[in-house]
């Protein structure tokens, strides 16, 4: 029976072999479990307390190995290991206060070297306010707040106050004869708002081109908020007094 066995099932052989194996260990595992425990005679101790031991001894082991890692100096992504163990912090602050001062210089050495240019070309051939009266369209321009003023400003003195507004301001309080040129121009440079505040509530500036003195919250808003207009609508008031048309390269004369 078994050779038919084997013949017709050529898989049958093994199977019976795996069996008689697994049943094998089983025995095996359940004599050894019902044997009493007893302690070794090389060490003296039970075998729960050698297999507690043994544990105990491993979990030190791992945690003296993560104590030594965790005192390793940890290397930044540079290769340059920083002091204390520690990765040095970019300090967002340092890198965002550079870039602002790196402007505001940028701003200031471009805003001094065009008003020498513009010193040379314009304001050097511009004709001093004096007592000139300011003329009728110079009233009505200076009537208009500084915002709709704007919309009758020519294109020359709209580009240069807008991408010139230090020059193109310095030049209005030159010839109108509140303040030089160099000083104003330096004090547009570095605090325009301060000083376009200034000019337009604590001096005659706005009176001598047939307006009114700005109050102090007026001209502080105004000078903040819309610096460019300000300075926009002086300088079309000063070229309608002088008669003049302030251009790109020199001055021309207005004709009507």
């Amino acid at each position: 029976l078994g050779r038919y066995i084997y013949a017709q099932y050529p898989l049958a052989k093994d199977m019976l072999f795996q069996i008689l194996l697994m049943a094998l260990v089983v025995s095996s595992s359940v004599a050894e479990s019902d044997k009493p425990h007893t302690a070794s005679p090389a060490t003296g101790h039970h075998p729960e307390e050698l297999k507690l031991s043994q544990h105990a001894t491993g979990r030190r082991g791992r945690a003296f190995r993560g104590a030594v890692l965790a005192a390793q100096p940890v290397e930044p992504a540079g290769g340059n290991p920083s002091p204390n163990g520690k990765e040095a912090p970019i300090d967002q602050e340092d890198t965002g206060s550079t870039t602002g001062g790196n402007q505001f210089l940028t701003r200031i050495a471009s805003q001094l070297l065009f008003g020498l240019l513009y010193y040379l070309l314009i304001v050097s051939k511009y004709p001093d306010l004096k007592d000139t009266e300011p003329t009728a369209p110079a009233l009505e321009l200076q009537k208009e707040n500084e915002v709709m003023a704007l919309c009758k400003v020519s294109g020359r003195n709209c580009l240069l106050s807008w991408c010139c507004s230090g020059p193109r301001a310095a030049h209005t309080f030159h010839s109108v004869g509140e303040l030089s040129y160099w000083p104003s121009l330096f004090l547009m440079s570095v605090v325009p708002c301060c000083t376009l505040w200034f000019m337009n509530a604590r001096t005659d500036l706005n009176e001598k081109l047939g307006g009114q003195r700005r109050s102090f919250c007026m001209s502080c808003l105004c000078s903040c908020c819309c610096s460019c207009c300000v300075i926009a609508q002086d300088a079309e008031a000063l070229d309608l007094t002088m008669g003049v048309q302030t251009g790109l390269c020199g001055v021309y004369e207005n004709v009507v």
